[in-house]
């Protein structure tokens, strides 16, 4: 009795650790399509040589240096906003690269590669496959509210004002 339940978790961990391989490869297949993409676009084109009679001027550049693209995040709660942060602004300075809302999440998940937020990602795209006719996401705001409900510490702000109140307390005679 107790060796056949033990053969059957070591079978299900089994499964899991198959499904948590799969994963990672679809998240790294695609990271290296959005990197793709994203050197493709960020190439700057060859800009035409000056004339050496004329005195021809180049029109400097408008574009400036690509974005610096989000670390790596694995779940740690006081790294959340600054995580999601760092995607934003990415999104928003290279709004081309992201044809959609659902882009913006996938995108984003594939960041998702260590500890909880591994394991999270790993069960949207779980549900995503087992619901093959709609998005665990209804769009971007959907996920930001449930990534700061899971990832992002609860009272930030009152956390903050406690913190300044207890060392200020210390100081005062």
């Amino acid at each position: 009795m107790d060796s056949e339940r033990i053969a059957s978790l070591e079978q299900s961990l089994s499964e899991l650790q198959a499904r948590d391989v799969t994963t990672q490869q679809k998240l790294d297949t695609l990271i290296t399509h959005i990197t793709a993409i994203t050197s493709q676009k960020s190439t700057p084109s060859q800009q035409p040589k000056p004339d050496t009679v004329s005195n021809a001027r180049l029109v400097p550049s408008t574009r400036g240096p690509p974005p610096a693209l989000p670390s790596e995040f694995d779940g740690d709660r006081t790294h959340g906003m600054a995580f999601l942060r760092s995607c934003q602004t990415y999104i928003r300075l290279c709004p081309d690269n992201f044809s959609n809302d659902q882009t913006k999440i996938v995108w984003t998940l594939s960041y998702m590669k260590a500890g909880r937020a591994a394991k999270w990602a790993a069960r949207v795209f779980r549900w995503e496959e087992e619901n093959p006719e709609s998005y665990r996401f209804v769009d971007w705001e959907d996920f930001r509210h449930e990534f700061k409900e899971e990832f992002c510490p609860a009272h930030t702000d009152m956390a903050a004002i406690n913190r300044l109140e207890s060392i200020t307390c210390r100081r005062v005679p």
